[in-house]
């Protein structure tokens, strides 16, 4: 009997748990277009909507290095600007500032207070440049 709690007890601690997603937005004329999402995190519950904001505002800091589009990405060669041109490649981004959203639950995109330092300007190809 005793191992059946345990096991109900585990189930509804796992069941508690809530996906918080994190991605970087830019508004385009097309619409909003999503240029990274990282894999969902648990989080408490569905009213966790603070630390799910604070969660996708700090990954946004760490993969941006504050919001540097100039700074070096992971991979340790792109920048973190021609990584997000790369994937709105046929898309011409012209001085769009990107933003850090995060979504509780599965809902609605959040803006959680963090964007870029610069505007994102993105060519034809997909090559990054600073914005004139």
């Amino acid at each position: 009997m005793l191992r059946y709690l345990v096991l109900a007890t585990l189930a509804v601690g796992a069941y508690a748990q809530a996906p918080c997603s994190c991605s970087a937005m830019v508004t385009a004329e097309i619409g909003e277009l999503i240029l990274y999402e990282v894999p969902p995190v648990d989080v408490q519950d569905c009213n966790a909507d603070t630390e799910c904001q604070k969660t996708c505002y700090n990954e946004f800091d760490a993969q941006t290095n504050g919001g540097d589009l100039n700074s070096i990405s992971s991979d340790g060669t792109t920048t973190v600007g021609q990584s997000f041109c790369n994937t709105v490649q046929g898309n011409i981004i012209d001085r769009k500032y990107v933003y850090a959203y995060s979504n509780l639950c599965n809902t609605y995109w959040q803006f959680t207070g963090d964007q870029s330092i610069q505007p994102l300007c993105c060519g034809q190809s997909g090559n990054y440049y600073e914005c004139p």
